[in-house]
This record gives C-alpha cells, sequence and structure tokens, in this order.
C-alpha cells in the first residue's frame, strides 16, 4: 500500500519501486532497498507535518490568550515604539520599527521618481494612551515613487503621528522573523504568490505585532478621517482596533488600525495561512479571495459572529471581552469616499504603477507556479528536500 501511493505521489521513481531485485544487480537491489525505506519515512515525515499545522493552532491560541490578558497600554505592548534601536538585533527579540525599514539615506532613484522618507514624531518614543499607535504603515515595492504617488502620501502625515514606508526588503525582514505564534508562516510562502498576495500576508503580521493604522499607497484620507483644527479623528484613544465598510459590505482590507496583539489581527493571519493551504491550485489561485477581503471577512466572522457584513458599531470578541473591533461608515460612505478615497481619479494610479515598476495583483506572471494544491506542493518540495539529503548521505 505504501509503494502504491508513494508511486502514485512521486512517479519519477516508480521505475526503481516496479524493478524485480532478483533480475538487476545487487548494488542497485541495495539503492532500491534504501528508496523504498526513504519513501516510508518521507511519507511519515509528510504526514507528521500536516499533523503539526493542524495541532499548532491550539498552542497558538493558548498563547494569544495569555497575551490578550495583558494590559494593552503597557510598555511591551508597544514593542520597537519606546526605544531608541541599537545597531545590532538580538535574536530573541522583535526588532524596532526603525530596524525593520531600515535606513533611505543610500537610495538611489531614477529620474522622473521622487524618494518617500520616514517621518518620526517625538511622540513615538514615548508612552501613549492611545491603544492604538500614532503611526501610519504602507508598503510599496521601492521608497522611488512617483511625485503624484508622494504627494498623496504626505497627506497622511497626521499632527503627532509619525509615518513608514516598507520596500520589498523592509516587508522580507519581517516575515523572515521566527514566529511562535505563526510556526509555519514560512511554509506556507511557498504557495504564495509575490506581491499583492505577500503584502496581504505581511500587514497582518505587522500590526500583530507593533499595532497602527495600515493604509494602502494609492488611498487618500477622506474628510471625515482627520481634522487638522482639532487634530482630531475617527480613531480615539479607547479605539481598540477599526475598519471601514467596504463598498462590498464587508470590513476593509485596504484600510485598518488595531492595538498591538489584538486578537482581529491574530486570526487574520492564521485565516490568511489556511485559506492559502486550501487551494485547489496554487498557479490559479484568486488573492482577493485567498489573501485579500476574504481573509480580513474571515478573521471577523471568528472574531465576532456574524455573517461577515457588519454595519457601523463596536463589536466585541467571542474569546475576549476586553477587546472590540470599530466599524465606521457604511456602502455610500465607502463609494464617496467620506472616510478613506480609494485611488482617486487625480492619482493616475495605472500610469503611476507602471512607472514605478508595481505589478497589480491581476497582472501577477504565475507561469513558473505549480497547478497543484498547496499540500501537493508543499509535499514534493519536502520530497525534494529529503532527496538530496539521502543523496549526500548515501552518496548515491
Amino acid at each position: 500500500t505504501v509503494q502504491k501511493k508513494f508511486v502514485w505521489e512521486y512517479p519519477h521513481l516508480q521505475k526503481g519501486i516496479q524493478c524485480n531485485s532478483q533480475t538487476v544487480p545487487n548494488t542497485y537491489h541495495t539503492k532500491k532497498m534504501k528508496l523504498k525505506y526513504l519513501s516510508t519515512l518521507m511519507l511519515i515525515a509528510v504526514a507528521v507535518s500536516i499533523a503539526t499545522l493542524l495541532m499548532t493552532d491550539s498552542f497558538a491560541i493558548r498563547d494569544m490568550h495569555h497575551r490578550f490578558s495583558s494590559n494593552t497600554n503597557d510598555q511591551l505592548s508597544f514593542p520597537g515604539l519606546r526605544v531608541r534601536p541599537s545597531t545590532t538585533m538580538d535574536s530573541n527579540s522583535k526588532p524596532t520599527i526603525l530596524e525593520l525599514v531600515g535606513d533611505s539615506s543610500d537610495y538611489q532613484c531614477p529620474d522622473g521618481l521622487v524618494l518617500v522618507k520616514d517621518s518620526i514624531d517625538p511622540s513615538f518614543y514615548e508612552k501613549s494612551e492611545r491603544k492604538i499607535p500614532k503611526v501610519v504603515h504602507m508598503t510599496s515595492k521601492t521608497r522611488c515613487m512617483t511625485k503624484l504617488f508622494a504627494e498623496n502620501i504626505d497627506k497622511w502625515r497626521f499632527q503627532g503621528h509619525s509615518l513608514f514606508l516598507h520596500d520589498d526588503d523592509a516587508v522580507n525582514r519581517l516575515l523572515k522573523l521566527q514566529w511562535t505564534e505563526f510556526p509555519q508562516l514560512q511554509t506556507i510562502m511557498k504557495c504564495m504568490l509575490p506581491g499583492a498576495s505577500i503584502a496581504d500576508l505581511w500587514r497582518s503580521v505587522l500590526l500583530w505585532e507593533y499595532g497602527g493604522i495600515y493604509t494602502d499607497i494609492d488611498n487618500t484620507p477622506g474628510p471625515k478621517f482627520w481634522d487638522e483644527k482639532t487634530g482630531g479623528g475617527i480613531i480615539t484613544n479607547e479605539t481598540d482596533a477599526l475598519f471601514e465598510q467596504e463598498s462590498q459590505r464587508f470590513p476593509s482590507q485596504y484600510f485598518f488600525a488595531s492595538s498591538p496583539h489584538h486578537p482581529i489581527m491574530f486570526l487574520a493571519v492564521y485565516q490568511t495561512m489556511h485559506r492559502v493551504m486550501d487551494v485547489a491550485s496554487v498557479k490559479e489561485q484568486y488573492i482577493p479571495f485567498v489573501t485579500g477581503p476574504g481573509a480580513i471577512k474571515s478573521a471577523f466572522i471568528a472574531f465576532a459572529g456574524g455573517d461577515g457584513y457588519p454595519t457601523a458599531g463596536v463589536y466585541p470578541g467571542l474569546m475576549s471581552k476586553n477587546h472590540t473591533v470599530t466599524i465606521i461608515g457604511s456602502r455610500k460612505h465607502a463609494n464617496k469616499g467620506v472616510y478613506v478615497s480609494r485611488a482617486p481619479g487625480n492619482l493616475d494610479k495605472n500610469n503611476g504603477f507602471k512607472e514605478m515598476n508595481i505589478t497589480a495583483w491581476g497582472h501577477v506572471d504565475t507561469s513558473r507556479f505549480s497547478n497543484n494544491r498547496c499540500m501537493t506542493v508543499l509535499s514534493h518540495l519536502e520530497e525534494e528536500h529529503r532527496m538530496r539529503q539521502f543523496r549526500r548521505h548515501f552518496r548515491v
């Protein structure tokens, strides 16, 4: 049974398994037996990996409850926001935000593009009474942008807030860290498409660890988002997490805000990973459904219940009553850009993306990706890895 399953899963070894040992030299017979033994070990390893992934949830949930029971205004609740960065990174702790984004002084932008720098408000290094840090996070391929996009980002530099732009290197630095809460993260990323899909996962991981405000670079704050005269906006000191109701009525994924270690962000990361594992084809996966708004919708259902189409209001968590999610706006507000305006016409998004070498999610080249399920892809990768180890060990 093991041989048949192994032949079906790995057809390139079929000839070696089906050979009659009495008609081949002894040396080949020895190698064949080693392959049989290795095949059994690989099947067991794949089964253990699957079981580990499923069992991980219970350990992660236990750690999540421990984190949620702590005071969200505690010094430790704002990792990376209270001390200036050191020159070395402690492998036992997460890096500061400044260590993540890196130094922009060595950036060289081509003609026609503008270098977008971070802005750090003095309050960045101070303890705040507000649950959600006054930090705006964005991501782009590089810091080099068209003049229109650079000016659009400047609109998010609110009084008393810091703003950080995370390029591809910064995104990779965060996702390559070892996460106790998400031990299978790097493995599952092997089934994700580049660009928007990775950015979807990154934004949830970032706000889980550091908190703050996330927005796409082609968003513009609406008239009701921030009041320059009063220096206030829709996020108050007591706001724990905040989403806008999208035009399709589910919580926004192009913009949201959260306190550090809020359960909605934990659930968003886990929903993203599980949805990637469930894709029928890595190559043909539909990014908005798998890692985009679909993952945020599923995370909200897991957090507060319901059907994933919440109206404006404050929703307590099913698992943690001391955490809430605030939904603002309506379909009408979203379409009119009352709180957040998406891709305003004067931004010239399509030409801007082309000049900045940014590929929209619908135009990602998937030709090099497998048409198999994610679990099959991971199994094949594990087989290749163990086969290389086998050949090095036995010198075959």
